[in-house]
Formats: structure tokens, sequence, C-alpha cells
């Protein structure tokens, strides 16, 4: 499937069809499941719409035959059944757009759902954005093209599937009223208008699709001046940032004035189909008035006739003009629907090359009940060691790895154990790939050679990395604390006497007073409201609470003070964590007893530091 995800050829064609047919397997989870409840309601709706459309489209032949007769109660019978009939068809036709709303965000809901399980799982949300470049813009295919696809769908998917009987119906009513003029004159009509349709329509697809990454591309910068403002002001890049924003704004109204120059051709087709068809009705049904099939009625009876006849006819050139019509959104559908399902089939690819994967990077599921949080996604790693785990945590036996997409080691054949109780500072000129060993151990980095036996869970509670960029997720200040775990609001003041001494130690107590509390909602961006050094500090307050056996901290003091360094390194020491530390400054050396240098050429070096 991974073949698939590199295809930049997109058309309305068989492909667009499989993908359809299996995307339908997600949008209908099972027998009778709200989807299916909300589809079938959906058709039958459809099917009364249908029937309501040819009683009103009737009324004006109803009217024709008591006004000509001078018919005055059936006038008013007439115009009590049309009133009934127009009301009845208002209620149904509100309903059926309800109905299909209601549809569409389901469909959207199952959808994203199904999504996230796989997207949010283990790291392949890392992997699809930083380690690989097979899918442009996931988060754009997740939140705009699964709603456009979605909402497209339920629109038209009721017109596709009731016509082919509107069709039959009206087929055989005009040929009773026509004989095979009628239906043969407007087949010609429709095949005529699809297949000129089909010819405008099939380059569209891949100008839409090419239009949806374009807009990725120019959101995405945007968002990438949203979140690096402060940086981005302190270099007053705000020129060259104009610049590339506008490149990315060019490179979409091209794609966009490509999509509409070929949507002209079709809008034109389309409209000219819909007007020539009512033109049709009546070439139709001219052929068997002139050949004297309708002699024999008088004035009023042949205005009723032809009333009616102009109506059937019209209205099957109007079923088929409905499905010409749809080109312009089947090519909108058929664009996003293959960007959703290249994501979903590189996500399962991931998932199957991840079980059929032989190495030590293992997945398994585990249920855990923990601080106040169940979790039973799988976990990262699969213990691979004895049942009851060792004291080594990470045993590594000649690794190599480099950057992903090259192959240039940045380390040669380490050897190394991490074991509880003795802490590892790594040190190590720039890129000599002090934060990868830390990316490797954690399986967001493939290694080139090698094994690694991991002996403990990748949960909170026992192996932690506060990365160099620290993460803050939405919700409160207690959601930061807790985080990667969620608040169990049955136990929310459980842990508040060990929260509040933490508070204090890391000098953090004015910013609970700054936003109203552990508990006040905050729309804020932590990222914005925070300093380096409270980012930090918040951090380590995470890494107090889980309370971890051990934990990798990436220039984890970088902003803060040597005092404040010392008392949160102490406090790590006081609650027994192990500590894996990648730093440069000279005073973390009293807090770990192995010293393993990095040369920047491969290179590595492990020796034992002075006790202090």
């Amino acid at each position: 499937m991974a073949q698939t995800t590199r295809e930049t050829d997109f058309h309305f064609d068989w492909v667009f069809v499989v993908r359809t047919f299996r995307l339908t397997k997600i949008l209908f989870p099972g027998f009778l499941s709200l989807p299916q409840i909300l589809f079938f309601f959906l058709l039958s709706i459809s099917l009364l719409e249908q029937y309501l459309y040819y009683n009103v489209g009737l009324i004006s032949s109803h009217y024709y035959g008591v006004l000509g007769g001078r018919d005055y109660n059936g006038f008013w019978v007439v115009t009590r059944n049309s009133i009934l009939f127009v009301v009845a068809n208002a209620f149904v036709k509100s309903t059926k757009t309800y109905v299909s709303n209601v549809l569409y965000v389901t469909w959207r809901q199952i959808l994203c759902q199904a999504i996230h399980s796989k997207y949010l799982q283990h790291t392949k949300y890392y992997k699809m954005n930083v380690l690989d470049d097979l899918i442009d813009n996931p988060d754009q295919r997740i939140t705009q093209d699964v709603d456009k696809m979605c909402n497209s769908w339920s629109q038209i998917i009721a017109i596709f599937i009731v016509s082919p009987f509107t069709i039959a119906y009206y087929t055989y009513a005009a040929y009773s009223s026509t004989g095979y003029v009628g239906p043969i004159g407007c087949y010609v009509f429709f095949v005529l208008g699809a297949v000129i349709s089909k010819v405008l329509m099939s380059p569209v697809v891949k100008l839409v699709f090419n239009q949806e990454k374009c807009e990725g591309n120019f959101r995405f910068k945007h968002m990438q001046v949203r979140s690096n403002a402060e940086s981005l002001g302190f270099y007053q890049g705000g020129f060259v940032e104009r610049r590339l924003a506008n490149s990315k704004l060019f490179a979409l109204i091209g794609a966009q004035l490509k999509v509409y120059n070929w949507q002209y051709g079709i809008n034109m087709s389309t409209n000219m189909f819909d007007y020539l068809g009512s033109i049709v009705s009546y070439l139709v049904l001219a052929v068997p008035i002139f050949s004297g099939k309708y002699d024999d009625l008088g004035p009023v009876e042949l205005s009723t006739v032809i009333s009616k006849t102009s109506f059937v006819c019209m209205y099957l050139i109007n079923c088929f003009s409905q499905l010409v019509d749809q080109a312009t959104t089947l090519t909108d559908i058929a664009g996003s629907t293959h960007r959703v399902s290249q994501l979903i089939e590189q996500l399962m690819d991931d998932r199957n090359r991840s079980e059929s994967d032989d190495s030590s990077y293992l997945v398994t599921p585990i249920e855990v009940e923990d601080d106040h949080v169940v979790q039973t996604e799988p976990t990262e790693f699969q213990i691979s060691s004895a049942e009851q785990p060792s004291e080594h945590c990470f045993s590594l036996d000649k690794v190599s790895f480099c950057p992903p997409g090259s192959n240039n080691l940045l380390v040669r054949d380490i050897s190394l154990r991490l074991t509880l109780g003795k802490n590892v500072l790594i040190t190590g000129p720039s890129s000599s790939g002090k934060s990868s060993l830390l990316r490797v151990l954690a399986e967001l980095w493939p290694i080139r050679e090698g094994t690694i036996d991991r002996n403990y869970r990748m949960y909170p509670s026992e192996i932690l990395f506060l990365p160099q960029k620290p993460y803050f997720t939405d919700g409160t200040l207690r959601d930061q604390i807790v985080y990667p775990l969620e608040v169990d609001p049955e136990d929310r003041n459980v842990d508040d006497l060990d929260i509040a001494r933490y508070m204090n130690l890391t000098e953090l107590n004015h910013l609970s007073d700054r936003i109203g509390g552990w508990d006040a909602i905050s729309n804020c961006d932590w990222h914005d409201v925070l300093s380096p050094g409270e980012m930090q500090r918040l951090t380590f307050l995470r890494l107090f609470f889980h309370k971890p056996k051990m934990a990798f901290l990436d220039e984890a003091t970088s902003a803060l003070s040597f005092d404040m360094e010392t008392i949160l390194y102490e406090e790590c020491l006081r609650l027994n964590i192990t500590l894996v530390s990648v730093g440069h400054r000279e005073t973390l050396r009293q807090f770990h007893s192995v010293h393993l240098s990095l040369d920047g050429r491969g290179g590595w070096d492990l020796s034992e530091l002075p006790a202090t």
C-alpha cells in the first residue's frame, strides 16, 4: 500500500471507486449502526420526496383540467390537495436536509476517530510529520479533507441511489405518453451530457488534489509564524517570512485558478444541459402530437395531457441533469477521497510493517491502572526480558545510528547499559548525536545496526523523557502537570499536597495565581504564556509528580540558574529517580556517576565520574 501513497496522478477512475468502497467499511461500522440507520432513513425520505415531487409537478395539469372544464367544486379539491402536497414536500425536503447534515457530522466523527486511533498511536504522527515525506500536510487531511469529503458524500449519495428508481419510473411514464421517442430522446440527451462532463471532469480531480496540497502549505506557513512569533520577532524576519508566505499564496492562487478554469467549462456544460432539457422535453412531446396520436382530444384534455407529459419528460431529463450537475461536486469528492485514502493507506501500511517487523522494536498491548488513569492503548515497546524487570532499563549492543534519510553515522557500535541507580551524563560537541541517542532510545529514530533491549515500559511511572523543547497540551495547569496521563475528575484532590509542595519547590506558585488556580480552564497557548525558565521548571514538576524509575533530561536546565538547577537535581536524587542527562554545564557532573562522551565522528567513550 505504500506504493499508492507515491501516486501524483489522480482521476475519477477505478482507483477512486476502490478507495471509496474501502472507506464505506469505516463509515458504516456495523449492522444497525447510527450511520446505517441514518442512511436508510435518508433513502426513505428521498423516495418519499420523489413521490411528493411527482404530485406537486402535476398540480398545473390538474388546474388546467378543472379550470378548462369550469369545475367549481373540483377547483377547490385541487387547491386543497395542492396545498397539502406543497406543505408535505416542504417538510420532507427540510427533514432530508437535516438528516443529511446529521449523517455528515456522524461520518466525520467516525472517520476522524478511526484516523486518530492510528495516527496518534505510538509515534506514527512523529514519523509521518518528521521522518517521512510520503504524505503532505496530514493535519489538513484530517481536519479539512475529511470534512469536505463527508459533507459532499452526505449531500449527493441519496441522489445517486434514488436516481435509478426515479429514472426507471419516469422512463415508463414517458414511454406511456410519447412511445419510444420520449425515453430514447431523453437518454441520448443524457449520454451526450455525461460524455462531455466526463471529458471535462477527469483532469479537474488532479487539479483539486494539488489545490488542497497548496492550501495545506499556505496554512502551515502561517501556523509556523504563529508558533514561532517571538523568535521571529527577535530576528526581525518579517520580510523573509512575507516573501515565503506570498510564494505559498501565489502557488495556491495559481492552483485555484487552474481548477476554476476547468470548472468554467464544466459549469457551462451543466448549465446548458439544464436549460436545453426543457426544450428537449417539448421536442419529444411534439412527435406524438404532430403525428396525430392526440387528435381525438379536445383543447382542455390536450392541454392537460401536454402539461402532464411535458412534466414527465422534463423530470426524466431533470433526473439525468441532476447526475450531470454533480460533476463539479464529484471532482471535489474525488480529490478529497484520494487524499484521505492516501493517509489511511499509509497509516495501515505503517501498522503492517510494525506487525511484521522482527527487530527489537516490538509493540504489545498493556493495560495499566495507575496515577488515577486507566491506559488501555498499547505501550511503545515490548518488555524484552523476563517477566520481572531487571536493574538494566536499557541495554545497547553495538548500536549504530544515523539521521533518517542520511548515511552519515552519528554514533558507531555503542554498547551501553543504563542501570537503575547509576546516573549518566552525556556530553559532546554540537551535532554529535546526544539528543539523537535519546530519540533512538524512545524509538523515534530507527537504528542502522545492533540491538536494543528494553526492560521497562514506556510509561510515565517507569520511564519519562523531558525533551529539549518542552511540550504542553490543551487544558488546565493540573492537566500540564499530570501529562501524558489525564486527570480523573473523581480523584482530582488526591495529589494536591504533593503538587502544592512541588509548586513551591519549583517557585511556580505565582503561575497558579496568575491563571486562577490549578483547575482553571484556560484557552491560552502555554508556550506563549510561560517563559523558557517557567516551562523547564513546570516539566520538572511533571517529573516529580510521576516519580519515574528513570528519566531522560535533554538540556532540561539550560534556561535555569545554577541554584535552581541544584534544587531540582537534588530533588530527583531524593526521589530515587535515575537520571540520564544531556548537558554542557560542569555543575551537572556532581549529580552523575557515569560520563558518556561523544566525539562527533561516530566515536564514544564511557567513564566513571569521581564521587563528590
